[in-house]
């Protein structure tokens, strides 16, 4: 399968919501980092923002015979997840969870995940937040 930019950002932005609504966590409360949002989700509320960037880009085949050849690009996914700080790290444990769930051990289409890991940050005004990173695989036939 083969993919553009935009289609592999659409197909991996597909994947999250789809198991954040699954999950029962609020759709209103994902937001993307290229969007503004006026008004952010409340100091009482979980909420996570999804921020994906191309890093590489290698041609890994010679043309066929119909003159076509594969490039695999790499993107990370960083899931910054903001979890009330009232709720200790028990919620940011649980949806974390979840969040790891969604890519450990899956692939989206013919996106591949790999490497996924948490990292803790901490406190963040009136959220405790932690950030979950995903190597992004996939290929582009031209």
């Amino acid at each position: 399968m083969s993919y553009t930019l935009t289609e592999a950002r659409d197909v991996l932005l597909k994947h999250v919501l789809d198991r954040w609504v699954a999950a029962s966590l609020t759709a209103g409360n994902l937001v993307y980092d290229d969007i503004v949002v006026n008004n952010l989700p409340g100091a009482n509320q979980t909420w996570a923002r999804l921020n994906l960037k191309n890093t590489e880009s290698r041609q890994s085949s010679l043309a066929d015979y119909t003159s076509k050849a594969i490039f695999s690009r790499t993107a990370i996914l960083t899931i910054q997840l903001f979890t009330p700080r009232k709720t200790g790290k028990t919620e940011s444990d649980r949806v974390g969870q979840i969040l790891l769930d969604m890519f450990e051990r899956k692939k989206a289409d013919c996106i591949w995940f790999r490497d996924v890991r948490i990292r803790e940050i901490g406190n963040d005004g009136s959220f405790f937040n932690i950030n979950v990173i995903v190597d992004v695989l996939y290929d582009q036939v031209k």
